[in-house]
């Protein structure tokens, strides 16, 4: 079968959901399939076209203000680009992994090869976006399956799109099962680990609004964030006002191949996102066996579980964020007894193995039904 892969970002060794699009691909073209992939070109760094694993990437530079001013001078190159793609590689199925102005693009190149299309949603679009992103709303309405990451961001999408109910399933985020022995948690002194982007969403200054009363019950603790972004600089002024800069590391990006050592040397993981699909980090940390405290939003609840595996708080509560930690710091037995369970969890619920078949299945199934319909045209 041949997959037309089509993301907005495609660098395997970057982390998070690319780790994931990567370990798909990759077990799938070992079961016989074809792939190629069509990606943004973030950097004239980076070539136009590439392979991976033998697979080719081509990268076609996605700009918004292209799609913005509509300009045809601009558009059109890359829509014969885009078209030559199709009808060279001739797809059994397109399956599209974003929800950016490039999807104008794809419905914009959609009657050049015709082929059954699935959307991966990692994140639900925004409410206006429904309304006001044409290319979005098409493309979702057109899709012959939408897959949502989470439960939540299927229940965000059929708020919107109630009309593909039948068309909508859930599969959820997997990781490569973890190598290596799993560490017992470390407690001298506590460290608290935090990763991902430095933005908004993900909430870290809740933690470090945290430490002044886990430093009260735990002088020695560390908060630990690994990650960058534009609000890497206001963190390290709110630990300042805080007076709680000596015990904040701030580790900026850090490979992908790093983080499960990095998790091993936490004592406990936090994820207090102000909004999360599904939640990596959460899924990360359970497969080290680390006890995750995540916000109580969206998607996390389906990967920890309260009190069981973890433990599940309302975001932008720092109060009550530091009473839980130090009541767990303060309570070793425990913390291990849950980091045990997190890791029975997740090794259940979350095997790539399940995700692959997953996906192969709906390959399958949406291929079939194309080829039955051209059979029928």
């Amino acid at each position: 079968m041949r997959i037309l892969f089509w993301t907005e970002s495609f660098f395997p060794r970057i982390g998070g959901s690319e780790i994931a699009a990567a370990a798909l691909i990759k077990a799938l073209k070992g079961r016989g399939h074809q792939f190629q992939v069509v990606t943004h070109q973030w950097s004239t760094d980076h070539p136009t076209d590439d392979t991976w694993l033998g697979i080719p990437i081509h990268r076609v530079h996605f700009n918004d203000a292209t799609f913005v001013r509509r300009d045809l001078n601009e558009i059109l190159p890359l829509r014969q680009r885009i078209a030559a793609i199709k009808r060279r590689f001739q797809p059994d199925l397109i399956h599209i992994g974003l929800t950016g102005p490039s999807l104008f693009l794809h419905n914009f190149t959609a009657s050049q090869f015709p082929a059954p299309t699935a959307i991966t949603l990692h994140v639900a679009p925004m409410a206006n976006e429904f309304g006001r992103n044409k290319p979005v709303h098409e493309a979702l309405a057109a899709a012959a399956a939408v897959v949502a990451v989470s439960h939540a961001t299927k229940a965000t999408i059929l708020q919107h799109l109630p009309e593909i109910a039948d068309r909508c399933t859930v599969i959820h985020n997997a990781l490569p099962d973890p190598s290596g022995a799993i560490e017992e948690p470390t407690f001298s002194p506590p460290r608290l680990l935090c990763i991902g982007r430095v933005t908004e969403q993900k909430g870290f200054d809740t933690a470090i609004a945290a430490m002044p009363a886990i430093l009260s019950r735990f002088p020695d603790a560390q908060l630990i964030i690994a990650g960058d972004g534009e609000l890497t600089q206001p963190l390290r002024e709110l630990a300042t006002q805080l007076n709680v800069s000596p015990h904040l590391r701030l580790l900026g990006w850090t490979p992908p191949e790093q983080i499960p050592a990095l998790i091993d040397t936490a004592t406990l993981v936090l994820v207090p996102s102000r909004w999360e699909p599904f939640g990596l980090t959460a899924l990360q940390a359970g497969q080290r066996g680390r006890v995750c405290l995540a916000s109580n939003i969206d998607g996390l609840p389906e990967v920890v579980q309260h009190l069981h595996t973890g433990l599940l708080l309302p975001p932008d509560q720092p109060g009550q964020w530091a009473q839980a930690i130090s009541t767990l710091l303060a309570d070793r037995p425990r913390i291990a007894s849950i980091g045990r369970s997190a890791r029975q969890f997740v090794a259940r619920q979350f095997r790539l193995s399940d995700h692959i078949d997953a996906y192969e299945s709906l390959y399958r199934r949406l291929a079939g039904a194309g080829r039955l319909q051209e059979a029928t045209a």
